[in-house]
């Protein structure tokens, strides 16, 4: 722990408290580039530089999860689509047979 800068260490445990549900690769990312955020003595101006790297950091780190839980989405999309179809199509089919079984009566 800095005792100069509390800030950086107050930022650093609340970023791996808060990250946890990304992951330890996207937090230490995110970690790396804050480490990189200087210190000037303000704490307000270190807190909006901190943030600005974070968001800026974390979207790079999970944009491919993103992207893959996207792919996953349009595959599982497709798939519903296509079963939905097939359900179409067999109800149809089911009904022609049903009018087809009761000569057009239905019980």
């Amino acid at each position: 722990m800095s005792e100069r800068y509390p800030i950086v260490d107050i930022v650093r445990r609340t970023l791996l408290e808060q990250l946890k549900p990304f992951g330890p690769e996207a937090t230490e990312v995110v970690l790396l580039y804050v480490a990189g955020v200087p210190y000037w003595g303000d704490d307000e101006r270190y807190l909006a530089d901190a943030m600005q790297v974070v968001t800026s950091s974390l979207t790079a780190a999970i944009q491919p999860t993103l992207d893959a839980l996207d792919a996953s989405a349009e595959t599982h999309r497709s798939r519903a689509e296509n079963l939905q179809a097939q359900f179409e199509t067999f109800q149809r089919e089911f009904e022609k047979f049903r009018q087809t079984k009761t000569d057009g009566k239905v019980h």
